[in-house]
């Protein structure tokens, strides 16, 4: 819908005349203290808002009556025209009535109001200026906080439900996009940009890369570099205990090496050598425990090649991302008294995503194109 809006600026003489007839619309007194002033005009210009929009939009639009009989294009039926109905929408001036014409069909018991097919937005009750404050608003607080907020600094009235259907409807949309971008990284363009490069930093959990090979296949799967050291001071550990001298410094250090550039089976043979050197037999918990810290490097040999990962740009520690789990999940979804169903969650997360990530650009394309 595109509305042609006469500019100020050419129209100076019309908009002073404007705000002439407006200040004997608010009718300010001598005996109105100047801290009322502001909320008088406030409340005046949003009623003035509310009538204006009514007005544009439904004489930009209509009401969506063409003739008596239709055929409804969706199931081919025919359609008698049955009453204008009017409907409430929430708008950033609050709410507006709107008027559709109402189609029937007796035989299917059905109706319709063609007009919400050609004007997407109307087939909701909040217009899309008003889901985009939802949404922001939503994704930094829970839905309750949301509400509070919207009806205290924009004068938003919304219930709760309505504000969690807005936000899933727009998130189910994100998720959808974002796991196209996940199967097809090197086709799929987002923001003009193409996403080429994806890495996973995390334990050697099994479970995790299962869960990692699942969701992410494409990406590059590394082993935090602090948990592949802390494997590595649990074998120093148990050749040399807390004993600290130079030899066991010297060890670690070449360990360490080795691990850095992945050269696992470097690692191994060395630590084998020493296993010798020290006569640790098979017998003792202490070789055990090497054995199973040994058989740890081997399995994820291909997740340690930290020299080559890091001349990529990768990064091989996971801080990062458990210091952005923190600000991203946990601030808003791990709440006093929040439960959570996966969909919805993941919803909210990707709006988070958004939002901390400077991509709400995004977020405002999606609104407007649902509501084209």
């Amino acid at each position: 819908m595109e509305l042609h809006i006469t500019t100020i600026n050419k129209n100076e003489k019309l908009f002073n005349h404007f705000v002439d007839i407006f200040n004997q619309i608010i009718n300010i007194t001598d005996e109105t203290s100047i801290d009322k002033i502001s909320s008088v005009i406030q409340e005046k210009l949003m009623f003035l808002g509310q009538k204006s929009l009514e007005n544009i939009i439904s004489h930009e639009i209509g009401t969506g009556f063409t003739e008596t009989h239709i055929t409804n294009s969706n199931d081919n039926a025919v359609y008698t025209y049955n009453e204008l109905v009017s409907k409430t929408y929430i708008s950033l001036f609050g709410p507006i009535s709107l008027k559709r014409a109402y189609y029937y069909n007796k035989e299917k018991g059905t109706g319709i109001f063609p007009i919400e097919e050609k004007q997407h937005f109307l087939k909701d009750i909040c217009l899309p200026e008003v889901k985009e404050l939802i949404c922001y608003a939503a994704t930094i607080e829970p839905y309750a906080h949301a509400q509070e907020v919207l009806k205290t600094l924009s004068k938003i009235e919304v219930s709760t439900t309505e504000i969690q259907k807005t936000t899933k409807k727009i998130g189910n949309q994100l998720v959808l996009e974002e796991d196209e971008l996940i199967k097809n990284p090197k086709k799929y363009k987002k923001s003009k940009k193409t996403i080429e490069r994806m890495a996973i930093s995390m334990d050697g959990a099994r479970w995790i890369w299962d869960l990692a090979d699942k969701e992410f296949p494409f990406a590059v799967q590394i082993v935090d570099w602090y948990h592949a050291k802390q494997h590595l001071y649990n074998i120093i550990n148990s050749l040399y205990g807390d004993n600290k001298k130079k030899e066991a410094v010297i060890f670690a250090e070449k360990c360490l090496d080795l691990l850095y550039i992945g050269n696992i089976k470097d690692l191994e043979e060395f630590i084998r050598l020493k296993i010798i050197e020290m006569n640790i037999i098979d017998t003792m918990y202490d070789f055990m425990q090497i054995q199973t810290e040994i058989e740890y490097f081997k399995k994820n040999e291909k997740r340690m090649k930290y020299s080559l990962f890091k001349d990529k740009g990768y990064p091989i520690g996971s801080g990062i991302i458990e210091a952005t789990c923190k600000q991203l999940v946990q601030l808003r979804l791990k709440r006093n008294g929040m439960k959570w169903k996966k969909e919805g969650a993941h919803c909210i997360l990707q709006l988070r995503c958004h939002y901390l990530g400077n991509r709400w650009d995004e977020v405002k394309k999606i609104i407007w194109n649902q509501a084209a």
